[in-house]
């Protein structure tokens, strides 16, 4: 089945359906399909983003982000 068939099996069914709750319930699952391609997307870019920044050497090993953390800690108690 191509995705023109489904589609219009699909919408001849939702016209011939009286149910609301079943008809909100799709929307929803639809509505939430399409939120979570685009968060797939940008979740994909940081990511890809991220690797770049730390092969660049811009990103802080864990190491040495405790050592700042507690060098910042220590220098906001002596003020």
């Amino acid at each position: 089945m191509t995705a023109i068939e489904l589609r219009t099996e699909i919408i001849g069914l939702v016209r011939e359906t009286k149910d609301v709750d079943l008809l909100t319930w799709l929307r929803n699952m639809l509505r939430d399909n399409a939120r979570h391609g685009t968060m797939d997307a940008e979740m994909l870019e940081m990511a890809v983003r991220s690797e770049e920044a730390i092969k660049r050497g811009e990103v802080y090993t864990h190491d040495e982000a405790l050592a700042y953390l507690k060098h910042e800690r220590r220098r906001r108690e002596t003020k």
